[in-house]
């Protein structure tokens, strides 16, 4: 945990990203695919554009300066919400650390509807793991408009309710007008709007 190097893209990967494109070359005529081998700096580029846009709507990542020495109830503070659930407390999702750490903050967008379970083993194929309270808290103070547009779940650290035991965790959401932070169930499956909150391990 903590360690943000980035791995580089492996051989079998490009290979498998050129398969799936020559696969989804649509039927053309001679003519059609002259014009593409005509102007293939073009054709290049505007399929650069069309991958990296795929990554970013998939996977988008912030960079954030955890404050290890804040409280929950400061964070929820510095954050600035318009509606804060009674439930987000140091009590109930502690922060545990000293100081001040620089970590990179991972959404991950499915765009379908998935159950937590599933999200973490995605995640850990790609050497992620869900993002813990303070890693989301920190999202909503230092990148507040996010959750304007669509709504994030940290699954790391669920809180487990004292009187029918079931997982609780930290949901950040909003619109044009509000922001909001509240506990959802860890259990629920989520709509393909959702966000996941991921760090490398």
């Amino acid at each position: 945990m903590g360690n943000e190097s980035v791995r580089q893209v492996e051989v079998g990967q490009i290979k498998s990203i050129a398969q799936t494109l020559v696969g989804s070359i649509p039927d053309l005529t001679f003519d059609e695919a002259e014009m593409i081998t005509g102007d293939q700096a073009r054709f290049s580029n505007e399929s650069r554009k069309f991958i990296q846009e795929f990554v970013d709507t998939n996977m988008s990542t912030y960079s954030i300066a955890v404050n290890y020495d804040l409280t929950v109830e400061q964070m929820v503070i510095a954050g600035n919400y318009d509606h804060v659930g009674s439930c987000i407390t140091q009590a109930n999702f502690p922060i545990k650390g000293e100081g001040q750490q620089e970590r990179k903050v991972t959404l991950f967008h499915f765009n379908r509807w998935i159950f937590p379970k599933e999200v973490i083993e995605e995640m850990s194929k790609l050497e992620y793991q869900p993002a813990e309270p303070e890693d989301i808290l920190t999202l909503g103070i230092q990148h507040r408009d996010i959750q304007r547009q669509f709504p994030i779940l940290a699954l790391g650290s669920p809180w487990q309710h004292p009187h029918h035991r079931k997982g609780y965790v930290i949901r950040l959401e909003g619109s044009q007008t509000i922001r909001s932070i509240d506990i959802r169930l860890f259990d629920l499956k989520s709509n393909p709007h959702y966000r996941f909150a991921a760090v490398r391990k």
